[in-house]
């Protein structure tokens, strides 16, 4: 789905009649320059065909640095609405990462510049194998079993949103349409936990990216980054870039990634 908000800042840039922009972007195999195509000028986008989704929603967290408030407060609102977007019967945030382009100093997340996706193909069979072994299993605490997994079409779905009241300008995110990413492009690497592989990706032509300029604490993107009912799994690559166009008075970008871990029927 798409909406186009209601903005308490003017745009400044980059709205529906502007087609895109062009912004280097940090392949396996280099960087290369890409052009980053405006999603608000976009009729609609659906996250099962193009793997991404911009929707409406105001959190009632008050504080983002809080760990505590933001999985009692966030996780709850964020499960509700990937449940009613998806279709899941099941839906449980595994962890969030809080990113900011002025955490350098700080010991937190930097935006990560680097064309990947969350989780390679795996993921699902790595996660039933590891579920008995794991001792601080989220899904498990949350009610899931084994059994349920193996019975059930395993989907994870990234939310990302700014916490900052000014819209983004720096270090923005961009997402590729899923059907533009081929099988032979990906290469795993290795990362910690439960699904341990990561995909990368060499770069392609063909990779057509798009962002939601001046996104605001008002909305958040979902995007899909693992479905077990896909054969074969095209993942929403996707990265932070730099944007060159951004005024250097542009206010830090502060932003909140969660990932949704969903359960949904096998034949959905």
């Amino acid at each position: 789905s798409w909406y186009r908000p209601r903005r308490k800042h003017s745009p400044r840039r980059m709205m529906a009649g502007q087609a895109m922009k062009y912004a280097m972007l940090n392949y396996e195999d280099g960087a290369y320059l890409k052009e980053i195509h405006n999603a608000r000028a976009l009729e609609r986008t659906d996250m099962f065909t193009h793997g991404f989704e911009l929707h409406p929603h105001v959190s009632a967290v008050r504080d983002w640095h809080s760990p505590e408030e933001v999985s009692q407060v966030y996780y709850p609102e964020i499960e509700n609405i990937v449940k009613r977007i998806t279709g899941a019967t099941f839906t449980v945030c595994g962890r969030h990462v809080l990113r900011g382009s002025d955490f350098e100093t700080s010991g937190n997340y930097l935006p990560f510049q680097r064309v990947h996706n969350d989780y390679a193909d795996t993921f699902g069979d790595d996660v039933i194998q590891t579920f008995a072994s794991c001792k601080n299993n989220f899904m498990r605490d949350a009610g899931i079993t084994k059994t349920m997994l193996q019975d059930s079409r395993i989907v994870m779905i990234n939310c990302w949103r700014s916490i900052r009241p000014e819209p983004v300008q720096g270090f923005p995110l961009t997402v590729v349409d899923k059907r533009t990413v081929r099988t032979d492009e990906l290469e795993t690497a290795e990362r910690a936990g439960p699904g341990s592989l990561t995909y990368v990706s060499k770069y392609s032509p063909w990779h057509t990216f798009y962002y939601f300029p001046e996104m605001t604490s008002e909305e958040v993107l979902l995007f899909r980054t693992f479905d077990s009912g896909e054969k074969p799994f095209q993942p929403t690559l996707h990265t932070a870039f730099m944007d060159g166009s951004a005024p250097t008075e542009a206010v830090p970008r502060r932003s909140c990634d969660v990932r949704v871990f969903c359960l949904l029927p096998t034949h959905a």
